[in-house]
């Protein structure tokens, strides 16, 4: 739809952060270009939008983001996205070899169909030698609820950035199942929840919101010497922590 996108879009949809600050493939080779990074970054497009055209620009040439945890979405067709100044790329799914390309330009580009597991690359020199790696992780087990905030003390007249993130027991965030999230807090004022959906009704005062790609924040005015967050989901249980 370009960029003049009617009511209820919130943004065009152009950006290389989200609205919540999380960075998409544009930004991983960005890093990587400008020598920010000595991994093999990755980078995939959504599994559950196949085949759904980018709208690119000067400053955006893709949609890919950082996940390899699209649950439903098996044997979808993806594209993976691999970024590094090694001059050669092997990509393995659970240790399986997909393939291997040339970089061309800090990148390597593959086409391949989702199923979870582990995703690992591995950037070789010209005589096939490792150099880096990187690898991406499916969520696996049951789902949770995760708050993370941006500092472990507070003090009261703060404002306190939370992450909040459907995620597995090791923190691993699952990109498809968004869901809406409710929260309470005591001890501060909630400024503001919501997640980087550029189309929604939904209000950045409300208690509710709903995740986009499995993830949420919130803005919490510190008026205490310790605040309580508390969150749960439709599906999901109740979780809370104290800063």
């Amino acid at each position: 739809m370009g960029f003049e996108k009617p009511y209820p879009w919130l943004a065009g949809g152009a950006g290389v952060i989200d609205l919540t600050g999380n960075p998409d493939g544009e930004v991983l080779y960005a890093r990587t270009v400008w020598g920010k990074n000595d991994e093999v970054l990755l980078a995939v497009t959504p599994a559950n939008h196949p085949g759904e055209e980018v709208i690119k620009s000067a400053w955006r040439g893709t949609n890919a983001i950082p996940s390899w945890s699209w649950r439903g979405c098996e044997g979808n067709a993806v594209t993976i996205e691999a970024y590094t100044k090694a001059p050669h790329v092997r990509l393995y799914l659970n240790e399986a070899l997909l393939a291997e390309k040339d970089t061309t330009d800090c990148k390597a580009v593959f086409e391949a169909e989702y199923r979870p597991g582990v995703l690992k690359a591995v950037g070789t020199d010209e005589e096939g030698n490792e150099i880096m790696t990187g690898m991406l992780k499916s969520a696996a087990g049951n789902l949770q609820l995760s708050i993370q905030p941006e500092k472990e003390y507070v003090q009261p007249g703060e404002i306190l950035y939370v992450a909040i993130n459907i995620c597995d027991k090791d923190g691993i965030v699952e990109s498809n199942a968004d869901e809406l999230i409710s929260i309470e807090v005591q001890g501060g004022e909630l400024l503001g929840f919501g997640s980087a959906r550029q189309r929604t009704e939904e209000s950045f005062l409300d208690k509710e919101a709903t995740a986009c790609y499995g993830r949420t924040l919130a803005a919490v005015r510190v008026l205490d010497e310790q605040v309580c967050i508390a969150v749960k989901g439709v599906t999901l249980p109740e979780s809370s922590m104290t800063i």
